[in-house]
């Protein structure tokens, strides 16, 4: 079953930023960003349960090329992504359960 994919505002805040920032060092590396996010996502909403447990019921899918992971939950119908950061920051607000 494919869940529904919902992202966050501060989810879709942060996704956005990088891509920005991938396209402020080259043109067109952004769109790179997020065909690898998509991708992630997919992967993401066809088997959740992969991907292994961050912190409680928060899970995280690292994207392969660049180095963001994606935090998420999983209910019965759906994925809630709640964030999308660089694997250099530490995440303190991730580490307390978000």
């Amino acid at each position: 079953m494919i869940r529904r994919l919902i992202v966050t505002p501060q989810a879709e805040a942060e996704l956005l930023d990088a891509a920005q920032w991938y396209e402020d060092r080259r043109a067109g590396l952004s769109t790179d960003f997020l065909l690898h996010l998509e991708a992630t996502f997919d992967a993401i909403q066809r088997r959740p349960n992969w991907f292994p447990f961050a912190r409680g019921r928060l899970r995280r899918s690292l994207m392969k090329r660049f180095p963001y992971a994606v935090y998420f939950l999983t209910e019965r119908k759906t994925v809630t992504v709640v964030a999308v950061r660089h694997t250099a920051r530490r995440n303190r607000d991730l580490e307390r359960g978000h």
